[in-house]
C-alpha cells in the first residue's frame, strides 16, 4: 500500500460523494464530515490522474457525465468493500447491467410520472408499479462497459480500509429508446384487458421516449 497522499474533509452541501483535494491529489468522501486518507488509486504509479467522467460525475452526478455524450445513455456505476477485487468485479461484472436497469426503471417512472402532471389513481398506480418492474427486470442488449476507475482510502476515525469502485456504462441513445420503449409496450400487449385510460398513460410514455428520449439524471 502506497504511503498517504494527505488529508481531506467533504465539505457540507456535496451529495453523496465528493472529491475534495489538496495539492492537486484527489479523495472519495461518502458521508459528509468523515475524515479520510487516500491510500492508492488506479492511477497510481502511472502517472495516470482521474479521468474526466469521473470528476464530473463526482462534481455533478449522472447527468454531469452525460454532458459528455451526445449519441450515447452513460450510466455510472459504483460500490465500496473492504475486498478491492470484490468492488471493482461488482461495479464491472452482471452486477453493472442489473443496477442500470434499476437506474433506467428509475428515471422512466419518474419522468412518466411528471409527465402525467401528478396524475392519482388505481390506472397510474398500476403503470407506475408495472413499468418498475419491467425495466428493473430488464436486459438492455448493446449495453457495454466503456472504463473504471477505483480508490482505496482509510475512514481516520474508524479506521476502516475499503477500496470505492466506479464503472461507466454505456449504451447507444436510440437503441436504449427503442428498447424502453419496446419493454412498455410488451406490457400492453400481454393485458388485453387493460382500461383505455391505462393505455393512454403508456402510449404517452412510449411517445416521449421514442420521440424526447430519457431523462437520464
Amino acid at each position: 500500500m502506497r504511503s498517504v497522499k494527505g488529508l481531506f474533509v467533504l465539505l457540507a452541501g456535496i451529495a453523496a460523494i465528493g472529491f475534495v483535494g489538496c495539492g492537486g491529489t484527489p479523495m472519495v468522501n461518502t458521508q459528509a464530515k468523515e475524515k479520510y486518507e487516500k491510500l492508492d488509486d488506479k492511477g497510481a504509479g502511472f502517472g495516470i490522474e482521474t479521468p474526466r467522467w469521473l470528476s464530473d460525475y463526482i462534481g455533478g452526478g449522472n447527468t454531469a457525465v452525460q454532458k459528455l455524450y451526445k449519441d450515447s445513455y452513460v450510466f455510472v456505476i459504483e460500490t465500496a468493500d473492504a475486498d478491492k477485487d470484490y468492488a471493482v468485479a461488482w461495479v464491472s461484472g452482471a452486477e453493472g447491467p442489473r443496477a442500470v436497469s434499476q437506474k433506467v426503471s428509475t428515471s422512466v417512472v419518474s419522468q412518466m410520472e411528471s409527465s402525467q402532471q401528478g396524475e392519482k389513481g388505481s390506472e397510474m398506480e398500476s403503470s407506475v408499479d408495472n413499468v418498475t418492474k419491467a425495466l428493473s427486470d430488464a436486459s438492455f442488449s448493446g449495453l457495454s462497459k466503456d472504463a473504471d476507475w477505483w480508490i482505496t482510502r482509510r475512514n481516520l476515525e474508524s479506521k476502516v480500509v475499503e477500496t470505492q469502485a466506479f464503472a461507466l456504462w454505456i449504451i447507444d441513445r436510440k437503441e436504449l429508446n427503442r428498447q424502453i420503449a419496446a419493454n412498455i409496450q410488451n406490457i400492453v400487449d400481454n393485458n388485453t384487458a387493460m382500461s383505455a385510460a391505462e393505455r393512454a398513460i403508456y402510449a404517452a410514455l412510449i411517445s416521449d421516449i421514442t420521440g424526447v428520449g430519457l431523462e437520464n439524471n
